[in-house]
């Protein structure tokens, strides 16, 4: 593999993460797709609309987060409850989800 899959590869678990991260503020709420972007982007991990479909897509197939789609542009997303427990610290970390080590 190239250091470019490697920073990708990197900068997706990145991703996930503060996905969870911010989801888990308020976990019993769903987010819309567009606050996620706003918060990403001011974690400095801009990505696009698309990227972000397709982190979220990922992290459902895992079972972490559900996808709620309405008649709007915008999906709301909301933790389940393995997606609250992988980011309280309480389960292990998913493969392709860069977690920190708890301190």
């Amino acid at each position: 593999m190239s250091n470019y899959d490697d920073m990708e590869r990197a900068r997706r678990g990145t991703i996930r993460w503060r996905i969870l991260f911010a989801l888990n503020v308020v976990p019993s709420r769903p987010l819309g797709e567009s606050l996620l972007l706003s918060v990403l982007h001011d974690a400095r991990l801009p990505l696009t609309g698309q990227e972000l479909r397709d982190n979220l897509e990922y992290l459902k197939s895992k079972g972490l987060v559900e996808l709620q789609d309405d008649f709007r542009s915008d999906c709301g997303v909301k933790l389940t409850a393995l997606g609250q427990d992988v980011a309280q610290y309480e389960v292990p970390c998913p493969v392709g989800i860069d977690r920190p080590p708890l301190n």
